[in-house]
């Protein structure tokens, strides 16, 4: 007799759907990636831009910001002194500039598990 048996027709169809469902496992981990680094790409656009107007802006005071974004992300920038104060022992209580710590950190995603990118850097103005 030609043909295949009902068991080894049985067999093949059970092999085709382990090898459809890894493969298809793999496309969706796929995009799950492509997606979680599309959110990562954004937060940092997001962050880099609020630092840079933060730099850009004429007057930088010590002190929390925050604010939204219209796409579901909000910012958080904390404005620091990153020079310690000067002892009360020496002399010189003048601190020789005014350097800031500037950090902007991004959240996004629900409550209880929001997600967040940080970005620190120091800021020296210009003397007036």
């Amino acid at each position: 007799m030609k043909g295949f048996t009902l068991i080894e027709v049985m067999v093949s169809m059970v092999i085709v759907a382990i090898a459809l469902t890894i493969i298809m496992g793999s496309f969706s981990g796929g995009l799950k990636s492509k997606f979680k680094a599309r959110e990562y790409d954004r937060a940092i656009e997001l962050a880099e831009d609020k630092m840079d107007e933060l730099l850009l802006s004429p007057t930088l005071e010590l002190g929390t910001l925050e604010g939204e974004f219209d796409s579901g992300y909000t910012w958080v920038a904390a404005i620091t002194d990153a020079l310690p104060e000067p002892d009360e022992d020496t002399e010189d209580t003048e601190k020789p500039v005014e350097l800031f710590a500037i950090r902007v950190e991004i959240q996004w995603g629900m409550e209880e598990r929001k997600k967040t990118y940080a970005i620190e850097t120091a800021y020296l103005p210009q003397a007036k």
